[in-house]
This record gives structure tokens, C-alpha cells and sequence, in this order.
């Protein structure tokens, strides 16, 4: 099977906007997307997310989210800084639909879920959904998505690789931190920088937080 690649910032920002655009029927999606590239989660971590994560009791955004560690690590969480400028857009439509269509939510609501189905999605019918929609709109490439989840990582390596004046191994062990992943390999690999110029591999990376642009 070929490795999953992380989505590219053009790639990125035109996919949640097809998604965005289509309405109805893919806002959960695209807001599924932008959840786990904002917060580098699982698909299966996103799932659990509830409405009072990402809000607070006056319904606005949170500065932080904290987003569950599944897998290995059970019962633990990662608190990641939540940029509601950028990815607010994207989520915001579909947190609003639910509100509109199936009435008054909860903090404790799961986020993705339908009006007669208040448990979470199961991640095969979002996997399945993501796939069918990708199809739907004709786009020339798909990451699956787990593309998301390593946007996330790609994004943030680029962040420290600044912040530390081009130190690639001290930014790698800040995106493993987040990861949580268990050994530094793990992130190299899982962000195909696993050769002796990772920078190389980097130059058409998603890098729009350090570069400071706004969609």
C-alpha cells in the first residue's frame, strides 16, 4: 500500500473549500477534515470530540482544545493551540447546520454525529464518506484522510524548523511531543523525513502558520 501523503497547502485549502461549497451533505466532512488538521488527530480521535471542546459557554471558539489520545495510550489528551481564524471557517458551517436542523446541542453532543444517531460516526462510514466525496467533486488527487493528520505535522515541523534557526532534529522531537508519538523514527518516517536532507523533502510542504497568511 502506498504511504499516505500530507495534503499540500493548495491541495489543503482547496479541498475543505470544495467541501465547504458542496453544503449539505459534506459539511460534516469538511469540518471533520479541518478538525484533524488542526489538531493533528486520528480520525478515530476526532470522532470523540464534543461540542464543548471546541466551545465554550458563550458558544465561542476555544483558544485550546484538547484532543483524546487513542491507540496505546489511552484515557490521555494533548492540549493543542486551536487557530479559530483559520480553521473556525471550515467547522463553524457544520457546528451551525446542527444547530439549525436538528435542534439545540449540548456541550456534551458529540460533533459529528446525525439527529437520530447521538453517538459518533463510525471512522469506516467517514473514511467511506471522505472517499465518496473526493469522487463526487472530480479532484485530481487524494491523500485519504489521513492527509490531514500529517498536514498537521508537516505545518508545525515548519514552525519549529523556523523557531529554532533551521534545527530540523529539535523540531522534529517538538512534533513528536504532539504526536505522542513513541520513538522520534516514528515522526521521521510518518513525515517522510526519513533521508539525509529532510529539508529537501519539505519544499512544496503545507507552511501557511509561519508565513503568516489568513484564508
Amino acid at each position: 500500500m502506498a504511504k499516505t501523503k500530507p495534503l499540500k497547502e493548495n491541495e489543503l485549502i482547496l479541498t475543505l473549500n470544495k467541501f465547504k461549497d458542496k453544503g449539505r451533505d459534506s459539511l460534516m466532512y469538511c469540518a471533520l477534515g479541518a478538525t484533524m488538521t488542526a489538531l493533528g488527530a486520528r480520525i478515530e480521535e476526532a470522532l470523540q470530540l464534543k461540542r464543548g471542546a471546541f466551545l465554550d459557554k458563550d458558544g465561542n471558539f476555544r483558544n485550546k482544545v484538547k484532543r483524546p489520545i487513542l491507540k496505546k495510550r489511552r484515557n490521555q489528551n494533548v492540549e493543542i493551540d486551536f487557530y479559530s481564524e483559520i480553521w473556525g471557517q471550515f467547522i463553524k458551517p457544520w457546528l451551525d447546520f446542527q444547530r439549525r436542523e436538528y435542534g439545540s446541542f449540548r456541550s456534551e453532543s458529540y460533533i459529528f454525529c446525525y439527529q437520530f444517531n447521538r453517538a459518533p460516526l463510525h471512522r469506516t462510514t467517514a473514511w467511506k464518506n471522505f472517499n465518496k466525496i473526493y469522487k463526487e467533486l472530480k479532484l485530481e488527487y487524494s491523500h485519504g484522510n489521513h492527509g490531514f493528520r500529517k498536514a498537521f505535522g508537516v505545518m508545525n515541523f515548519n514552525y519549529w524548523v523556523d523557531f529554532y534557526n533551521g534545527d530540523t532534529l529539535k523540531a522534529a522531537r517538538q512534533v513528536q511531543k504532539l504526536f505522542k508519538h513513541g520513538t522520534l523514527e516514528t515522526t521521521l518516517a510518518y513525515l517522510d523525513l526519513d533521508n539525509d536532507n529532510p529539508q529537501d523533502s519539505l519544499k512544496d510542504a503545507f507552511n501557511f502558520l509561519i508565513e503568516g497568511q489568513q484564508y
